[in-house]
């Protein structure tokens, strides 16, 4: 299957905290797994490579990988999800309990997947600190705790996210081994889209050539440096044009257009009328 195709099914998600000599036996799992590191310092072991966990970090795996949870020298805290891509086994909603290792067998497995188009989740995946999620994860633990309306469709969606940002980082890590990087310089993007940002301020700001910046954010988001940044002044825009009544010119300066018809003609190009029009239909 494409990984495009999936529909992710949460069959559990907690918060788990392991303390000094607090930890478990080698396990199996009947579905995928993923263990972010919320605190702490901690290490799990996944196909007999042993990965350090500490905050901001993800450990990603599939049905029937072995996998460990050592003890940590003081503490460590995740959030840990039971789930499969598909929906195919959403009828079986009781957590299923990881089995132990020598008593695990292919007939366990609750979901066999195999993805066409992204290799890399066929084994254990793992990113030694991604911004972003932790926010995601946490909504699906409460939607998940509180088991409210709609909360399975809220919780796929949520899911999806997580899953293709951390296929994102991936390609970027392999493509230009600036996974980490990345990161932070996606997130100073949207924390700095007000300004008149370029790749070469942005390659003085984290130490590296424009050129380098560039590739870059292009195989991280398929567009260039500008494309980018104005997608996410038009994000906010859109946020300003929804909540309030603050002019369209005032809109477009907070944005970090310093032209109003540039910002309407580029609002226009993307969401298909112009920043009045859309307010009208709102």
């Amino acid at each position: 299957m494409n990984f495009s195709e999936i529909r992710p099914f949460v069959r559990y998600a907690r918060y788990m905290t392991l303390s000094k000599n607090e930890g478990y036996v080698p396990m199996c799992p009947c579905d995928a797994r993923l263990f972010f590191a919320l605190d702490g310092e901690g290490v799990i072991e996944a196909d007999g490579t042993e990965y350090t966990m500490k905050k901001g970090s993800v450990l990603l795996m599939g049905a029937g990988t072995e996998y460990w949870l050592r003890s940590p020298e003081n503490h460590v805290s995740y959030i840990a999800l039971n789930f499969d891509y598909m929906q195919d086994h959403a009828d079986i909603k009781i957590p299923v309990p990881p089995v132990p290792t020598h008593r695990f067998c292919k007939e366990n497995i609750i979901e066999r997947v195999s993805f066409s188009d992204a290799p890399e989740l066929s084994g254990a995946v793992y990113l030694s600190e991604i911004h972003g999620l932790s926010g995601r994860l946490s909504a699906i633990e409460r939607e998940y705790s509180m088991n409210v309306l709609f909360h399975e469709i809220k919780i796929s969606a949520l899911l999806c996210e997580v899953l293709c940002d951390i296929l994102r980082h991936l390609r970027a890590e392999a493509a230009l081994g600036g996974g980490g990087k990345l990161d932070s310089i996606i997130w100073y993007i949207r924390e700095h889209f007000r300004e008149p940002l370029t790749n070469e301020s942005l390659g003085e700001y984290f130490g590296f050539h424009k050129n380098y910046i560039s590739a870059m954010i292009k195989e991280y988001t398929g567009m260039p440096l500008h494309r980018y940044l104005n997608r996410v002044r038009i994000s906010h825009a859109l946020d300003m044009l929804n909540d309030g009544d603050i002019p369209v010119g005032e809109i477009a300066r907070l944005c970090g257009f310093c032209d109003i018809y540039y910002f309407s003609r580029y609002f226009k190009s993307i969401v298909g009328v112009s920043p009045s029009e859309y307010r009208k239909q709102r």
